[in-house]
């Protein structure tokens, strides 16, 4: 691939990206040969996502740790694949019976995830249960203070029944009594008379009690062609014994810190037991004419595979290629907006041994990476998210790259939701080249939003963006720093977690500290340039701030009035003359004659005589009425108007 200008970076079990922002760089994700053990299932969840709502293309090749055989049955990564992992329906293969021993100590009560181990276990058991067929035998014994069954053997025909008894699996005391469920397994196995006869052994790593005649036991199990694998749940010291005994009984050893492991090792061991997850055999593949995909090959040269991992039809899928078998080779299909596809054979000198040396090898597997890319959007939109009242709002801008908005569209956003969850909007337009859609944003974590198009010959094509939701600050998980802070101790002679006593306990060295004074120096200095100014520029009136500073006792704690000086006699003498003029107009009986002021006569003085200036006469005050007469006068025309 790299020979045909792909960027390609390996990754492995350690390695392998963990956040689904981070499968973001990349266009297809490639699994060859790669155990489902190796991906926890949020890694499953954010593959899927990516695959289905981003358009990222995904591709699983075969091998001894592929498909079924390697533990992907009944998983997210399983829903992806153009093929079917459900190979029940196959009748060439001869009946099995299948006895899992389960472990039911008290270290299976404790919680992995909020879920206790036992329960885990239970269900790794019905997942094995599920993948059975009809005519398969199945049973389950429990090993705790003593051995029992818990499901006796019976048909995988009934199926609903062995479910109900399973789902009553509890975690009880002790620890499994190895030795005494060989036993019990053996005897019950050595009356069926099927042609697969296979034990899964689930035990402590750390709590294995009767370990004395096992191996005796399984190497006289295996001659009569009982097989047994051992599942290690957890490191101990009881780890070697149990890997050992997997080797004698002729099966496989799984180990396993995580009990949410054991249903892809129950089903991925099963299927490789019961030889119905792989078909050996050189064969020539079958191939489609007519598949785009697949033009330019040279098939006329083409050389045998050895091997194959067995997978059914999906419906939907396209099968380009096909076993000797009629079995499905190749697949392809669309999930989502990636490109999914499956190569039930592998890609390297095992199984595709004379593959690794052709000619087309090289040009089959560049179409096939191809084919699956993640496209790009032809137009370089926009897209900014903003939370308001929790919603998220999604806003698009898309204009030409001569700047002219582009109208009457209908973009659709594909979300992908933290869960692993995934829905669809329609953006609407608002403005000229502006479109704006809202869903909800229900929970903290990481979204993907994906802008499609299709082209007119169906092609999707896709523009990516995210954001995230953080966790609020309250649940942020801090750790007191213990080393700095005792190096912060040893520096000032101080303890690390004193004890409450010493905490006020007398310092051995005084603390000192140094303070810059400039700034209050600064803050000195601006007052006084203001008192300065004001000094130098202001006219403060000293005379009336005195008299004011005088006054202010006067007013603010209340003095003696002075007295207002006596009027003047003449001023007094004035206005008392005209107060009696004017009482003696109001007191004037109605009516009464007014005598006529006496006009002047101006007379002319003899020639010889002097003229001299006679005084103006007295005014003539009328008489003043009694008050009697007034009183009187009234009643008189009182009774004159009742008349």
């Amino acid at each position: 691939l790299r020979a045909n200008n792909f960027e390609v970076t390996r990754v492995n079990a350690n390695t392998f990206p963990a956040r689904a922002e981070e499968l973001q760089n990349y266009d297809a994700i490639l699994l060859h040969d790669f155990p489902a053990v190796a991906l926890s299932p949020q890694m499953m969840l954010a593959m899927q996502s990516a695959v289905r709502d981003t358009g990222i293309g995904f591709a699983m090749i075969g091998g001894e740790n592929s498909f079924l055989p390697g533990g992907y049955y009944e998983t997210p990564i399983a829903e992806m694949l153009p093929v079917d992992l459900d190979v029940r329906q196959r009748k060439v293969f001869p009946p099995a019976t299948v006895v899992i021993i389960v472990d039911i100590s008290g270290s299976m009560g404790v919680e992995e995830d909020g879920i206790q181990k036992i329960q885990l276990a239970a269900k790794a058991a019905i997942e094995t249960l599920k993948m059975l067929r009809p005519q398969d035998q199945f049973g389950v014994i429990v090993s705790g203070t003593g051995v029992d069954w818990l499901a006796p053997i019976q048909k995988a025909a009934n199926r609903d029944s062995v479910i109900a008894q399973v789902s009553r699996m509890y975690a009880g005391g002790g620890g499994i009594y190895v030795r005494p469920s060989l036993l019990f397994a053996e005897s019950a196995l050595m009356p069926i008379q099927t042609t697969t006869r296979h034990v899964i052994l689930l035990a402590d790593g750390d709590d294995c009690d009767e370990q004395d005649g096992c191996f005796q036991i399984a190497a006289r199990m295996r001659n009569m062609g009982i097989t047994m694998s051992v599942v290690s749940l957890g490191r101990g010291k009881d780890v070697g014994f149990l890997q050992q005994l997997s080797r004698v009984a002729g099966g496989n050893f799984y180990l396993t810190e995580r009990a949410r492991d054991l249903p892809r090792l129950f089903t991925a061991d099963v299927a490789l037991m019961t030889r119905s997850a792989i078909e050996e055999g050189a064969f020539i593949p079958k191939v489609s004419a007519g598949e785009e995909i697949l033009q330019g090959i040279d098939w006329r040269s083409t050389p045998p595979l050895l091997a194959y991992d067995l997978v059914s039809d999906r419906p939907l899928a396209r099968t380009l290629m096909r076993t000797h078998k009629d079995d499905p080779l190749l697949a392809v299909w669309q999930y989502g907006l990636g490109q999914s596809l499956a190569f039930t054979s592998d890609a390297k000198p095992k199984w595709a041994q004379r593959w690794v040396g052709w000619s087309e090898f090289a040009p089959f597997w560049t179409q096939l990476t191809r084919s699956i890319l993640r496209k790009g959007g032809k137009q370089d939109y926009q897209t900014t998210v903003r939370l308001e009242g929790g919603q998220a709002v999604v806003e698009m801008q898309a204009f030409t790259p001569q700047g002219e908005p582009i109208n009457f569209l209908q973009p659709e956003v594909r979300i992908g939701m933290p869960t692993g969850e995934g829905m669809t909007i329609t953006l609407q337009q608002e403005a000229p080249g502006r479109y704006v859609g809202r869903f909800p944003a229900r929970g903290v974590g990481d979204y993907t939003l994906t802008v499609v198009e299709k082209d007119p010959d169906g092609t999707v094509r896709t523009n990516t963006t995210g954001f995230a939701i953080p966790y609020p600050s309250e649940y942020r998980f801090t750790r007191a720093n213990l080393p700095l802070l005792t190096r912060i101790a040893e520096t000032t002679g101080g303890k690390v977690n004193p004890q409450p006593a010493e905490a006020f306990r007398p310092v051995a060295k005084e603390g000192r500290s140094v303070r810059d004074l400039w700034r209050t120096f600064l803050w000195l200095a601006l007052a006084l340039l203001l008192v300065d100014i004001t000094v130098r520029r202001v006219v403060i009136p000293l005379a009336e701030w005195a008299e004011l500073l005088r006054r202010l006792p006067e007013k603010l704690f209340g003095g003696v009035r002075g007295r207002r000086p006596a009027p003047q006699p003449q001023a007094t003498a004035r206005l008392l003359g005209v107060k009696a003029r004017a009482g003696t107009r109001r007191a004037e009986p109605d009516g009464a004659p007014t005598q006529p002021k006496p006009t002047p006569v101006a007379a002319s003085a003899p020639a010889d005589e002097p003229a001299t200036t006679s005084a103006p006469p007295p005014r003539q005050t009328a008489p003043t009425t009694a008050p009697a007469d007034t009183t009187s006068r009234l009643l008189e025309i009182k009774k004159q108007r009742k008349r």
